[in-house]
């Protein structure tokens, strides 16, 4: 690693009476200054042991790093604490000191220690706790990354969730420089198997030993090696996931150094949703915690209608990403222009007619490069936005959404429905004109589930073909933000219309809703306008059409889509979609818009 990260590395087995003593807490802390010695690092250590580890000590000791000119600030921090937790009176949880007979560090008391640490040395702090972590209510705290188990035990090797992490970082250790603490806390769970760990934190998916690292890419999929040997993807069925796509394999999801190792299929989709087995192809030899990103079968060929005759068509190449329909049938119209230009217009799936005279989207035709781009981003777009759901859901049943404006005046839904379980995928109709600009909006959410769930919320804009994330939980928080028997409002401010152009009658806005029971991520669905570095992970601009030249020892060519009408009703996860559509009225002057 060779790298200056600074350690305070605390173990404590002599509690006085009538503390209970623990034998392997002292070892703990050694072995971990071990390990990281063995990894590398070359920044200075301060180790403090059963009598030195005072409740004063071990705050001043963090404070130093505050006048520590050794310390460059972003300089990785890292703080490990093995010893007993408690509550305090207040509700709080603490670790325990060597003197907690005089009162414990409670958890407020460490985050507002660290707050002063991070002013003077950045937020590159880590603390890992080697005690029971569920009397802890830590949220998502900005000043620092915390791993802990719910529960801590002792064998005759030392604290099993030491053990662990010093497994996973030795078992990393060549891919340590795209380790961020989500990755690494999918490596600690892998190797201690139960009970389970959590890591909390704004910044879990920056690199964890980088002082300048980058934010990792939306792209990748994170996966493990579980210890029956399979292979984990971190999306499943809710994520639009099918049985016999192929991905590819990356070490990291930083934006540098992602070159691919291997080839992946999906074998199969895991019940809770949100989860998928994938197979190897080949033997190559892949980290216990990497990633995967779409390259094949992960969605089906858009709709397009080419308009004209004759010389009047436009001629586009044939790709396994488009299939040509009938004008009825269409979710984009592709048009001929004068000057030999070519313009993508979206439809949606309801048959809508829109009226563009220059297209959402206008291409030279003789630009192949980027018409294949378009092409497959808007069949990704299709397949996502359109994606299948589980039928006659008991959760969706229970779950009721409304949308308003939010300008504090009413509350009226602007949807037919409430209802999360609609038949079909609603549409709102909007009159507007050009004086028409940003608003504020909120979903409001009302669970009557008998448990908590998590929400992920998408605009998916079909004029550029983006989707972004209006909502997410973050990564470093384990509390779901809809309570069972809760609420939840969720506000945005953005546009529902666009710029007016003439003889233009209407526009689309998608909003696709995720609930589901087990926490998840949702953000490799992203997809932005530009972005070179998505468009070579993905091939949206390779030379050769990536659905139909990948040929792998090991791959069929056979793809098993998800029949999710044979799921349980009682499914781990729902969505909804909801279109808006504005449509353009003309002022009394005639001058910005048509009559619908």
């Amino acid at each position: 690693m060779g790298l200056p990260v600074r350690a305070i590395l605390i173990g404590i087995d002599q509690y006085p009476d009538p503390f209970p003593h623990l034998t392997h807490a002292v070892y703990d802390a050694t072995a971990m200054e071990s390990c990281l010695r063995f990894l590398g690092m070359t920044g200075e250590i301060t180790l403090l042991t059963n009598c030195q580890a005072t409740r004063d000590n071990i705050i001043s000791t963090i404070l130093s790093l505050t006048a520590d000119r050794t310390l460059r600030r972003g300089d990785p921090i890292l703080i490990f604490f093995s010893g007993l937790a408690g509550k305090e009176l207040a509700g709080c949880g603490s670790i325990c000191p060597v003197d907690a007979h005089e009162g414990g560090i409670s958890d407020e008391t460490l985050l507002q220690t660290l707050g002063q640490v991070v002013g003077a040395c950045g937020n590159n702090i880590t603390l890992f706790l080697d005690c029971a972590g569920e009397m802890f209510s830590w949220e998502c705290p900005g000043s620092c990354t915390i791993f802990a188990p719910d529960t801590s035990e002792e064998t005759k090797a030392g604290g099993i969730f030491t053990q662990a992490l010093i497994k996973a970082l030795v078992s990393c250790e060549s891919t340590l420089d795209n380790m961020t603490p989500w990755s690494l806390k999918t490596a600690i769970q892998t190797a201690i198997g139960c009970p389970t760990v959590r890591c909390w934190g704004k910044n879990v998916n920056q690199p964890l030993f980088h002082s300048q690292g980058e934010q990792g890419h939306h792209a990748p999929i994170q996966c493990h090696q579980a210890a029956n040997g399979s292979v984990i993807l971190a999306a499943g069925a809710a994520h639009g996931v099918r049985t016999g796509a192929v991905y590819g394999a990356y070490a990291g999801n930083l934006k540098s150094g992602m070159a691919r190792l291997a080839g992946l299929t999906v074998r199969s989709l895991n019940d809770d949703g949100v989860t998928s087995v994938l197979q190897v192809i080949g033997q190559p030899h892949l980290p216990l915690v990497f990633h995967a990103i779409e390259e094949r079968g992960y969605a089906d060929p858009v709709k397009v209608f080419i308009a004209g005759e004759g010389d009047e068509r436009p001629i586009i190449e044939n790709l396994a990403a488009w299939e040509e329909v009938p004008e009825d049938q269409a979710h984009v119209t592709a048009k001929k222009l004068e000057s030999n230009k070519v313009s993508f217009v979206w439809n949606g799936a309801r048959n809508y007619k829109r009226e563009r005279p220059s297209g959402d989207i206008v291409y030279e035709d003789s630009d192949i490069s980027s018409i294949r781009r378009f092409m497959r981003r808007a069949a990704r777009f299709n397949s996502i936005v359109f994606a299948p759901r589980p039928p006659n859901s008991t959760m969706a049943s229970q779950l009721r959404v409304q949308f308003f404006k939010a300008d504090g005046v009413s509350r009226t839904n602007l949807l037919p429905s409430d209802s999360f379980e609609v038949g079909l995928d609603e549409c709102k109709d909007f009159e507007c004109n050009n004086l028409d600009t940003l608003y504020s909006y909120c979903l409001a959410f009302t669970n009557h589930n008998p448990y908590p769930l998590w929400l992920y919320i998408l605009v998916c804009n079909p004029v550029d073909l983006t989707i972004r994330t209006w909502y997410a939980p973050p990564l470093g928080s384990y509390k779901p933000p809809l309570e069972e028997n809760g609420t939840l409002a969720v506000h945005g401010l953005f546009s529902i219309f666009f710029g007016w152009q003439p003889d233009r009658n209407l526009d689309f806005l998608h909003i696709k809703i995720f609930a589901t029971k087990e926490k998840t991520d949702f953000g490799f669905l992203a997809q932005w306008f530009v972005s070179p570095i998505e468009d070579n992970l993905r091939g949206f601009r390779q030379a050769d059409d990536p659905i139909s030249t990948i040929s792998e020892e090991g791959y069929t060519d056979h793809l098993m889509p998800t029949n999710l009408n044979q799921r349980d009703p009682n499914s781990q996860w729902a969505s909804r979609l909801i279109t808006l559509v504005p449509r353009y009225m003309a002022a009394k002057d005639g001058t910005n818009g048509v009559e619908d």
